[in-house]
């Protein structure tokens, strides 16, 4: 069947021709990896490339795709020494990675090991048993080919295992470092958290000097009682576009706590989707995105309450600058027998030029009766009345701008528990946000206090 991909950019006449080449590789494959590797094959080979007429992709700018270099997929092994720059921004705030990433290799960091209990082997062998049992979804959506496109060609992966009672107090730091490479970078990384298992997890992806592509894939499987905070911050270079999927399913009881800060890139575009399929299950999803230049950023959650007395809060941050463009899509579905269900979804946006744009679009589908549910969404700009009152206090033009900007979001930042993550955050944040430095960030200590 000829490929309607083919015809859309330069990009997409590439992923036809590494879909194309790996094929040959999947048929000497046999089990659950077999079959999600033909599937998302069939699904770039054969359905359009996306396009406006799509939805979920109507603002994404997707003719910068063109200019992304349509370069294979990465086959090689990797060193630490390859990431000098990896742990910089680690050591300053006394934490260290457990596992360097690049594409879709990964290696561990000099010195580390994992926790007593943490079981970490290649994700392929895994798929068979995954698929045996309750698991979030592998297989490719449709209307996410860039998850299809991690799907067909990522070739190791990672498969993480916290054993059953197991509490993990240190975060476990991976680094998703792109480097200076213009090829396609797909990793992949499923967390599996057996019952009553604790654990905080940090993804930091970085890097990214040249225009590189990644299209990175998590998924996580919650056990009853399992709780799981899931801290991932993205601070890649200015040329960079990020494809990312998030989805978690949480069996009887368990909590996930995903925080997301979307700071660098050209372009980004993260889809988190979460499943609660067991009674008294709750989640919650932040994120931060800033926006400066003529960035894009998206977020598209979608939170699924399968059953009764569950619980989802959904709280999201912009600031845009320039002019920067972003995209808030989130959807709370509640399923008939989801009775007693409460959820809150909530996105403020902060403008702080005449040419930023955001499009932001809650949503709430509810099939039962007994729920308690709310959603909201504001586009403003700073209160002249709040920057007259801190310029009659000393401050000037841009620290008082800054001060207004950072306190816009430092309530997010503040609900990160780790004193280490949350100074890391409050960090990278400072970085580029405009007109911050000491003593913005010495004012806002004081008033925090």
């Amino acid at each position: 069947m000829k490929s309607v991909t083919s015809e859309t950019s330069p990009l997409a006449e590439a992923t036809t021709a590494w879909v194309t080449g790996a094929q040959l590789s999947a048929e000497r494959e046999a089990g659950a990896l077999h079959s999600l590797r033909r599937e998302a094959q069939r699904q770039l080979l054969i359905f359009p490339w996306p396009h406006r007429r799509f939805e979920g992709w109507r603002h994404f700018p997707l003719r910068d795709l063109g200019k992304v270099p349509a370069t294979a997929p990465r086959r090689g092994g990797l060193s630490p020494e390859e990431l000098p720059g990896a742990s910089r921004l680690l050591e300053r705030h006394g934490l260290a990675a457990t596992v360097l990433i690049q594409g879709d290799t990964h290696c561990m960091a000099p010195g580390a090991s994992f926790p007593e209990g943490l079981r970490a082997e290649p994700l392929a062998p895994r798929l068979d048993a995954a698929r045996a049992g309750p698991a979030a979804s592998l297989a490719p959506r449709r209307e996410e080919p860039f998850s299809a496109l991690n799907a067909a060609l990522f070739r190791e992966g990672i498969h993480l295992t916290l054993e059953a009672g197991r509490r993990v107090a240190a975060p476990l730091v991976l680094v998703h470092d792109a480097g200076a490479s213009s090829e396609a970078l797909l990793p992949r990384l499923r967390l599996e958290l057996e019952a009553d298992a604790e654990l905080t997890l940090v993804e930091l992806f970085q890097g990214g000097s040249e225009a590189s592509l990644t299209s990175s894939v998590t998924e996580a499987v919650l056990g009853a009682g399992a709780r799981l905070v899931h801290l991932r911050v993205q601070i890649e270079g200015e040329a960079a576009t990020h494809l990312g999927s998030f989805e978690a399913e949480l069996s009887e009881g368990a909590t996930l706590v995903s925080r997301v800060f979307s700071l660098g890139g050209a372009r980004t575009r993260l889809t988190s989707r979460a499943r609660l399929s067991g009674p008294e299950a709750s989640v919650t999803l932040e994120g931060v995105y800033l926006g400066r230049g003529e960035q894009h950023h998206e977020h598209h959650t979608w939170i699924e309450h399968a059953v009764e007395r569950c619980r989802s809060e959904e709280t999201y941050r912009g600031i845009l600058d320039d002019a920067a463009t972003a995209v808030f899509d989130g959807t709370i579905e509640v399923r008939r027998d989801a009775q007693q269900t409460e959820g809150a979804m909530e996105n403020r946006n902060l403008l702080l030029s005449p040419d930023a744009v955001v499009h932001t679009k809650p949503r709430l589908e509810i099939d039962a009766d007994d729920v308690k549910c709310s959603h909201g969404a504001t586009v403003g700009q700073l209160d002249e009345a709040q920057l007259f009152y801190l310029r009659s206090r000393g401050f000037g033009p841009q620290e008082a701008r800054g001060l207004l900007t950072l306190a816009f979001v430092r309530a997010l930042a503040d609900r990160v528990e780790e004193p280490r993550l949350r100074a890391l955050v409050l960090d990278v944040l400072a970085e580029r946000l405009p007109g911050v430095n000491a003593t913005t960030l010495q004012a806002a200590e004081e008033a925090a206090r």
